[in-house]
């Protein structure tokens, strides 16, 4: 900068030319690090560096334009910035640089530099003066309507196109203003602003605050994603990730801000994803493919900016699109000897969905050169038998108007060529292309004799699935009647009967375009059919989601289901979802994840009754203690809610019904962000955020309604304090989501229209725990136009209680699923004797009214009730009073309780539970805990498999227990008297005769007994054990067996103990004595 003199050139061209560039600049840089300053004092992330060269430079390319171009500066000079900053080997400062255009917000993320480097050059515009125009600094509104104004042919999708960009910049200045970043320049630093707790936030405070949320995500992640260091980790990883899930959410991060990548880093992607096409689980290897052809379309970096009319943009290097597209089909097609022919199959396999995403993304601009490419391939490269049936495949996923006529003649002969394979998978899908081009004539110029002469001739011996394409194609190209006729004829022949496709669709061995062809078949036959045929047809295909190992088999299984459902009656439909709801708890979660998405679909077929119990089924799975299934649950009603707005029209449902069926569900579903598994809270978001507010099944205006149900419970419940970076990650995608519906929503309807809630219901309580009795409730509070909040006491005087985090985290997972109920922030304990307390309660709801939940007790006989009535007391709130049935109800007891009402100056309300909850008390859900009861039915389910995988709420002994001797004499006995083998006899063999010639064999081994004497007991005799001791040389001759003698001696050493009996008293009054003679003789 300084070695250029390009301070000294601006200053020149203000002096010449009139121009005030250098003012603009030094403007634009001031306000740049301005805010990002402040920004890097309260924590975010911000270059600085970055910031203050691109602010710099962003205007250096208006001295390169010359001659007539001087007359589009505003459009050319971004070219010559970033010719500039290239020049000088600065291409990370050139890249903001030269993105500093207002239309760039177009994209949908962008690094924090980029955001502060638009937003400052947005501020800062010439304004009349005395002696003609000076800089200012406007704020944006001005802004906003200064550029609006000179803006070059303005229609109404322009300004709306407009207001779009402009309302993104003015999100991100909300954001920072929320940070506490000074925005007019009154101060020079950040004024963090007290934070809010979520619960007490309202309305479009609440939407604001997922805005900055979901900046704060991605502007961090672009951090991330812009450092090849922090990158390069994070994909490393992913490379080491072992679980799925937490694979798939790597992968949904790459799939969101592949676009931003450098080349560099789409490379190492690309490496990266083609490794994850041999692994283990399906649908990581499908959108692995699906993100290489994504990756592969946008590497070479697609230039937006205006060109000078001389100029032709150099984009490419040694590496380009073309040539990676080349090199990914090479080793599509041909892997190498040292992959497995299994790793080869699933490679080959994923080849179509790589050829799909390319060739057909709608980024791609260069579609003829790419099959060119893909043609070429074929040509060139000796295909075996997987890399041939994998090409076939592919071959389906391209439009044969793409290509020009001399290719598709290749490929008709490539299929040709194909029909004389020996094996039937790649014969059938050679015909499955030609179906495709006879189904498609219309749209080519190629003659199709050939294929006509091939379906003229009938082969029995083709078996069922070429034989039906073959009778396909010959009534698409209208082939004589008889051929048909003779297809139909031998279709329908006992040849090929149903119960033999079902049993070879079930078989491991059958290639998978048979079983997906076979479908087609019954699919077709299935509406002439009766009731039992229906449902043997749908239970087939119920199992093929459930077994099947590949995805298009399953998918084509799924899907015919799911068209059939409508065909099957009432009993057979629900007779079919339980079979699918069967599948969601098999132990092979690699076929049990894919059931959610047909399950979901086919509930929908159910009527009101059924689906009632389904969703009642699927919670108590739910709520069990299997966190996989407790996942695909989430899934499943992750799907149903994208196809739920079709329900209400099918079964002509009233609008209340349908209304609390879907709060019910969405209940459930949060209640998975407050699950203590890990794995199931982070299925849950990525659920809300791709499958609801991502859907492109529902509409705008149904996401809204949904988001109004949910929006503040879903703010209170995304917790990321205990989570790491793969958790970020996820979450970022899902803000994403979110974020991108908001901007939609308000973009197309302004208003973002949000009902408060004005009713306040304070419940404050210890809560140890919560119970189902606490959650009546709740709920009854709740359900009469209340806003509940849950106060957790700190501690309690009369009873030792759980840590309150630990009481917190319980009630969090009870209430999750009951929308409109919140936990109260943990930083305001209210204290309901204290008046200062109580005014602090009121100043957080301002302008609502208050209610006191307490039980009819607590308003007789607490100390806050009996202290007189003051201005801000107890007594001034209005309050919702639980009676109980055991309540006292003689007259001075009702007089009584009619005093303590009457000390209330606020309004009342009062209610009373059912009565099986009444007898519900935490006493005794802690008694039976202690006693490993089930609670089920005291607790909710998922509290309950917390507290005992905790072991939470078992008790403890106060004291430590006392070690007691017990009373026993041990003796050891070297000589055998006659009495003792007496004593043996009377005390361990009673009534037996074995004790007579125990001396012998005592005396002849030198036998030593140990003996215990009960001291209590007249030193009765209770047990002894027999011992004696041997060398290494008579290990033999006291075992008789060389294998036991060699592996005493491998490993003994020295002299060998050997115990020959140990017998205790059959009339014992002391337990484990067998455990205690072995130690006392060892």
């Amino acid at each position: 900068f300084e070695k250029n003199y390009i301070y000294e050139l601006m200053m020149l061209d203000y002096e010449v030319n009139g121009f005030n560039t250098l003012n603009h600049v030094a403007a634009v840089h001031y306000v740049a690090m301005h805010v990002a300053r402040q920004l890097k004092k309260v924590g975010i992330h911000v270059n600085l560096g970055l910031v203050s060269g691109a602010a710099a430079g962003h205007d250096i390319g208006k001295y390169g334009c010359k001659g007539p171009e001087k007359r589009r500066v505003p459009y050319l000079h971004y070219y010559y910035t970033d010719q500039w900053f290239t020049k000088y080997n600065m291409p990370g400062i050139g890249l903001i640089a030269t993105n500093h255009s207002t239309w760039d917000l177009e994209l949908e993320n962008l690094p924090m530099e980029s955001l502060i480097l638009i937003y400052a050059d947005f501020r800062v515009k010439n304004r009349s003066a005395k002696n003609g125009f000076e800089m200012h600094i406007y704020d944006l509104n001005e802004s906003f309507q200064i550029i609006l104004d000179k803006l070059d042919n303005v229609d109404e999708a322009k300004e709306k196109r407009y207001q779009r960009v402009y309302s993104k910049l003015k999100d991100f200045e909300n954001y920072m203003v929320h940070e506490g970043i000074n925005t007019d320049f009154k101060a020079d630093e950040p004024i963090p602003s007290a934070f809010i707790d979520y619960a007490l936030l309202d309305g479009y405070e609440v939407v604001e605050n997922f805005k900055y949320m979901a900046i704060e995500h991605n502007t961090s992640l672009m951090s991330k994603l812009n450092n090849e260091v922090v990158f390069s980790s994070m994909i490393e990883s992913a490379r080491s990730e072992q679980n799925w899930q937490n694979l798939r959410a790597y992968l949904n991060i790459l799939d969101e801000y592949s676009i931003y990548l450098s080349q560099k880093e789409k490379l190492f992607t690309l490496s990266f994803l083609y490794e994850m096409l041999v692994h283990r689980e399906g649908d990581i290897r499908r959108q692995a493919a699906g993100l290489m052809g994504n990756i592969i379309v946008s590497f070479d970096l697609e230039y937006s900016k205006e060109l000078p009319e001389d100029v032709k943009p150099y984009l490419g290097g040694e590496v380009t699109e073309i040539s990676l597209w080349e090199k990914y089909l090479n080793l599509f097609i041909d892997p190498g000897h040292k992959v497995t022919e299994n790793h080869k199959e699933w490679i080959g396999y994923s080849l179509r969905i790589f050829v799909d995403a390319a060739i057909n993304s709608s980024k791609n601009k260069d579609k003829k050169i790419y099959i060119d490419v893909f043609v070429n391939n074929l040509r060139t490269v000796e295909a075996n038998d997987v890399a041939r049936f994998s090409a076939l495949n592919s071959f389906l996923s391209i439009p044969l108007n793409l290509y020009e006529d001399e290719q598709l003649r290749f490929l008709l002969e490539y299929a040709f060529d194909s029909l004389d394979n020996p094996a039937h998978n790649i014969r059938l899908m050679a015909v499955q292309f030609l179906n495709m081009v006879a189904a498609k004539k219309d749209m080519i110029n190629v003659s199709l004799g050939r294929i006509s002469d091939y379906v003229s001739v009938i082969n029995e011996n083709d078996g069922l699935c070429i034989n039906y394409l073959k009778y396909k194609i010959a009534k698409n190209l209208e082939t004589l009647s008889e051929i048909t006729d003779r297809y139909n004829e031998l279709m329908n022949s006992s040849r090929y009967k149903a119960s033999d496709l079902f049993l070879n669709n079930l078989k491991a061995a059958t290639p998978w375009n048979v079983k997906t062809i076979s479908i087609d078949y019954i699919m077709e036959n299935i509406k002439d059919k009766n009731e039992v045929t229906m449902l043997q047809t749908a239970t087939h295909l119920a199992n093929l989601v459930k077994v099947s190992a590949k995805e298009s088999v399953r998918n084509k299984a799924g899907n015919s289901l799911v068209s059939m459902g409508t065909l099957l009656s009432i009993e057979q439909r629900n007779e079919i979802a339980v079979e699918l709801f069967k599948g969601l708890e098999i132990d092979e979660l690699q076929y049990a994840k894919y059931i959610p998405e047909y399950l979901g679909r086919f509930m929908m077929l159910l009527p009101p009754k059924e689906l009632e119990e389904c969703i009642l089924d699927l919670n108590n799975i739910y709520k069990g203690t299997n966190p996989r299934a407790s996942a695909l649950v989430i899934n499943t009603f992750g799907i149903v809610i994208q196809y739920y707005p079709e329900y209400k029209d099918r079964f002509n449902e009233d609008d209340e019904s349908y209304g609390k069926r879907l709060e019910r569900m969405l209940g459930i579903i949060l209640s998975g962000l407050a699950n203590y598994n890990t794995q199931v809270k982070q299925e849950t978001f990525l659920v809300i955020g791709q499958y609801i507010f991502g859907s492109k099944i529902l509409q705008l205006k149904e996401k809204h309604n949904i988001f109004c149900m949910i929006y503040k419970k879903l703010l209170t419940l995304i917790n990321e304090k205990e989570l790491g970076d793969l958790f970020f990650f996820n979450n970022s995608s899902s803000f994403n989501h979110i974020y991108r519906f908001i901007s939609d929503y308000e973009f197309y309807y302004k208003d973002f229209d949000i009902e408060v809630n004005k009713n306040i219901a304070f419940f404050p309580g210890t809560f140890d725990p919560f119970s189902m009795s606490h959650k009546g409730i709740v709920t009854a509070i709740r359900n009469l136009g209340y806003e509940v909040y849950l106060s957790v006491d700190e501690f309690s005087w009369s009873k030792k209680v759980q840590p309150r985090m630990i009481r917190r985290q319980i009630i969090n997972m009870s209430i999750a699923d009951e929308l409109g109920v919140f936990l109260f922030p943990d930083d305001s304990p209210i204290n309901m004797s204290s008046t200062n307390d109580l005014k602090i309660l009121k100043s957080l709801f301002p302008g609502k009214d208050i209610f006191i939940v307490v039980g009819s007790d607590v308003i007789q006989n607490a100390t806050a009730y009996k202290a007189r009535p003051t201005k801000n007391s107890i007594h001034s709130f209005s309050h919702i009073v639980f009676k109980r049935t055991q309540d006292d109800s003689s007259p001075a007891a009702l007089k009584k309780a009619e005093e303590s009402k009457n000390r209330i100056k606020g309004s009342m309300v009062e209610l009373q539970l059912p009565l099986y909850l009444e007898d519900i008390s935490s006493t005794q859900i802690r008694d039976n805990i202690d006693s490993n009861r089930d609670v089920s039915n005291l607790i909710d389910s998922l509290a309950q498999s917390f507290i005992y995988d905790r072991n939470l709420y078992t008790r403890e002994p106060l004291n430590k227990a006392v070690l007691k001797s017990k009373p026993f004499t041990i003796e050891i006995i070297d000589d055998l008297s006659q009495k003792i083998v007496d004593e043996i006899g009377h005390y361990i063999f009673m009534h037996t005769n074995l004790y007579e010639n125990i001396g012998e064999d005592l005396i002849s081994k030198k036998i030593k007994l140990l003996v215990i004497r009960d001291s209590k007991n007249g030193n009765k005799l209770i047990g002894f054990s027999a011992f004696h001791k041997i060398s290494s040389s008579e290990v033999y001759g006291e075992f008789q067996s060389q294998y036991i003698a060699n592996y005493v001696r491998e490993r003994t050493a020295g002299r060998i103990i050997v115990i020959d009996s140990i017998f205790i008293n059959p009339s014992r009054i002391y337990d484990n004595m067998e455990q205690i003679l072995l130690t006392e003789t060892l």
